[in-house]
């Protein structure tokens, strides 16, 4: 419930978490939606997941080019965040 609040009024992390819950379950289509809009409103994470998806095929149509940003954000991210963000996408 407090996500749906927070994505009626255009918060990028609520867009990005209800990414992650769509993609936990499965969902790649939503999960790029949301990743997506996410990402429109500056959500570097949200970048991140997306690269994941193009590079996974899941969802989009998979796609090198479009994977790449995934190694330049992941250098400019702390360790810890890395270390969460791989146990999120296994």
């Amino acid at each position: 419930m407090f996500l749906t609040k927070r994505v009626a009024v255009n918060d990028p992390l609520a867009f990005q978490q209800m990414g992650v819950r769509y993609y936990e379950e499965g969902d790649y289509d939503t999960a790029f939606g949301y990743f997506t809009k996410a990402a429109e409103l500056g959500d570097a994470d949200a970048h991140y997941f997306l690269s994941v998806l193009y590079q996974e095929g899941r969802g989009v149509e998979k796609n090198e080019e479009k994977e790449k940003p995934k190694k330049s954000i992941r250098k400019r991210l702390p360790s810890p965040v890395i270390l969460l963000l791989d146990i999120i996408l296994q």
